[in-house]
């Protein structure tokens, strides 16, 4: 028995289905990050994304824990203590982080 080992040609129905299949949200964090790039290319730099990312990280985070409780069935309302401290914590100086610039 010969199999055909060559690729197939990707049909566009199958292509628009996968297509609209990504989330939403990936799309508008792509579309988003294009608007910069066109508008104002520095802010797509390695440094300033990775400053996005530092200053994301504790939302995150908290968002993870806040899924997390609400796949149990709870709610925990502490949360927004916890998300101002981290924030305080990491805005006012007390932790030193080196400058990339």
């Amino acid at each position: 028995m010969i199999t055909n080992s060559l690729p197939r040609a990707v049909h566009p129905r199958s292509m628009a289905r996968l297509l609209l299949s990504v989330p939403i949200a990936y799309v508008g964090t792509a579309a988003l990050l294009a608007f910069a790039y066109v508008t104002r290319p520095a802010l797509v730099s390695p440094v300033l994304l990775l400053l996005i990312v530092r200053q994301a990280a504790p939302l995150a985070i908290a968002v993870l824990g806040q899924s997390l409780c609400m796949r149990v069935l709870s709610l925990d309302l502490s949360i927004g203590g916890v998300i101002l401290a981290v924030s305080y914590i990491l805005t006012s100086g007390i932790l030193r982080f080196p400058e990339y610039c």
